[in-house]
């Protein structure tokens, strides 16, 4: 049986979609632009809110701050940058491991007054121990340090009184050469230390590494001296003998006299009061050391040098002494 065709005008589907295309029924009032724009607006402002607290919280942590530093003078300004005593040699500044770190005072200019009373004094107590001998050359700071001893504790730090012959600037002495300015006792008048330091356990633990002892008055005479030999475990309350005081006498003797040293250092040397002052006494081979670096600085001989200032630093317990600074004696 033949089959009619069939008519598909009736169903408006049956050849596909109509004329209307499906962006025309999907977005007809533009609602794709739209959200995608904001999307967008909504993505960026998020991503700058994250970023500005995270901003906000590495703001508002603590402050970090470096370590107090100071560099510590045995001279008078009791604010100060270095200290005195006994020698070392070159002309370049030394790299400290603290924050190099403030200022040392041996980048100062050596002051050039050598008239002051207490320098004065130490040349006229010498003469009258070798009227033969040239006017002995003092660092002010080390005059003025010596000069604050009582005066029978100065005796016996200098190698007098009862304790046996004196070591005039023309007698033998020890020390490299052992005479006039070769002398030890002239070496420690000449010659001036500065330390850098972080507080009282670092300036012991800088003196441990240099092989030195540290002597406190005893208050309220000052006529005896604690020694502390053991800087890190020292123990308070040993009286330095008069035997000892001997020996010492015939090595480098150093002073610092700053009140802020002596608190730090004293609170360290488990010491119930503050001491004005300690002294550091340095072992022969670091005279020695010191004495070859004051040599080889300039060329000088030491009896035409006034005043030698030496820098030292510590890195990892190793010393390294060099020479800051020297003056001439007039006229040389």
């Amino acid at each position: 049986m033949p089959t009619e065709p069939i008519d598909l005008s009736a169903d408006p589907l049956a050849f596909g979609p109509p004329e209307a295309t499906s962006w025309k029924k999907y977005s007809p009032n533009l609602e794709f632009p739209i959200s995608l724009l904001v999307s967008t607006l909504f993505l960026t402002t998020m991503f700058a809110i994250l970023v500005g607290l995270l901003f906000l919280s590495l703001g508002s942590g603590p402050e970090k701050k470096m370590p107090p530093m100071s560099a510590v003078d045995a001279g008078s300004d009791d604010a100060g940058n270095g200290s005195p005593g006994g020698g070392g040699d070159p002309k370049e500044a030394l790299a400290a491991p603290t924050p190099p770190q403030t200022s040392t005072s041996g980048d100062e200019k050596i002051q050039n007054d050598f008239t002051i009373p207490e320098v004065k004094a130490i040349q006229r107590e010498w003469a009258k121990e070798d009227p033969s001998a040239d006017a002995v050359a003092v660092a002010p700071e080390n005059a003025k340090s010596r000069i604050g001893l009582e005066k029978s504790l100065r005796d016996k730090l200098n190698g007098k009184g009862d304790l046996g012959p004196s070591k005039g600037p023309g007698l033998p002495g020890p020390g490299e050469g052992g005479t006039g300015a070769n002398g030890t006792r002239a070496r420690s008048l000449r010659w001036v230390m500065r330390f850098q330091t972080n507080g009282g356990r670092d300036y012991l633990d800088q003196l441990q590494a240099l092989g030195a002892i540290v002597l406190v008055s005893v208050p309220p005479e000052g006529k005896q001296m604690y020694v502390f030999k053991d800087l890190r475990n020292p123990k308070p309350g040993t009286i330095a003998t008069d035997a000892e005081l001997a020996s010492y006498s015939q090595q480098i003797q150093f002073c610092d006299p700053k009140s802020k040293s002596g608190e730090e250092v004293g609170r360290e040397l488990n010491l119930s009061f503050t001491p004005g002052e300690f002294w550091a006494i340095f072992p022969k081979g670091i005279e020695e050391e010191l004495s070859k670096l004051e040599k080889g600085y300039r060329n000088r001989r030491p009896e035409d040098v006034e005043q030698t200032i030496f820098k030292v630093s510590v890195v990892g317990g190793k010393y390294r002494l060099v020479v800051s600074e020297q003056m001439n004696r007039l006229g040389r």
